[in-house]
Order: C-alpha cells, then structure tokens, then sequence
C-alpha cells in the first residue's frame, strides 16, 4: 500500500486502537502498515475533537487490564492497587473487580499531588533498573 492512506482506511485503523483495546503495534502489523501511520492518525484524531470518551481513559479498560493483571499474577492476599482520582479508577466497576479480588484501593489524596510521589518515584526507579 502507497504512503498516503485513504480517509476509509484510517478510520477503520482508530476504533481498533481505541474502541477495542489493541496495540497500535499489533493494529499496524495486521494491516501490513509502518506504527508510525496509526500513531499520527489517532493524534490528529484527538486533536480534531474526538468527543471526550474516545480521547480519555475508559473504566472498562482499567478493569479490563486490572482483570488480567489478576488472572495472570494471581495475587496474594493483600495487594494495594494504587491510583489518583481519575473517574474511571473511582468507579463502580474497579471498585467492584477489587472487592471481589480483595485487593485493597489506595487513591491519591484530593489536591495533594505530591502523594503519590513515593509510589510514582519507586516505580520510576523499578522501571530504570529492568
């Protein structure tokens, strides 16, 4: 396929990034294209005004991810899942997988945003030496 894509094809590449939860790596190889081309059209498309749910993070993707996370590590008792105040972390539906999962929720505090400066530092820090 030429460099310049058709506006029926880079529509149909967006939803499989950002409706459906896949890689834009994995969206890009199945299409036979460069990552580069998925990546710019998603940015253009969140900077044309994509209505807010398409450009913000999903609940269902927080418990989607959060409910693999479990059925891959199976956590032990007393896992402390820590998160800021998003919406989508504050919802029923997290709230609902953790309970069932007993895993302990852990939020930053309202307007306090060096609270999660030590969990944000230790996961900078694991992240360096892996």
């Amino acid at each position: 396929m030429s460099a310049s894509h058709d506006p029926e094809f880079k529509a149909s590449a967006i939803p499989m990034v950002k409706q459906h939860g896949r890689r834009v790596s994995e969206v890009a190889k199945n299409l036979g294209i460069s990552e580069s081309c998925p990546r710019g059209w998603i940015k253009q498309h969140d900077a044309a005004g994509a209505p807010a749910e398409e450009r913000c993070m999903r609940a269902e993707l927080v418990t989607e991810a959060l409910s693999k996370a479990i059925c891959q590590r199976k956590p032990g008792p007393g896992l402390i899942f820590h998160s800021d105040r998003g919406v989508q972390f504050a919802s029923e539906a997290v709230r609902e997988v953790c309970r069932d999962s007993g895993i302990c929720r852990s939020m930053s505090g309202k307007g306090d945003c060096c609270d999660d400066a030590v969990a944000e530092s230790f996961f900078g820090r694991m992240r360096l030496k892996n």
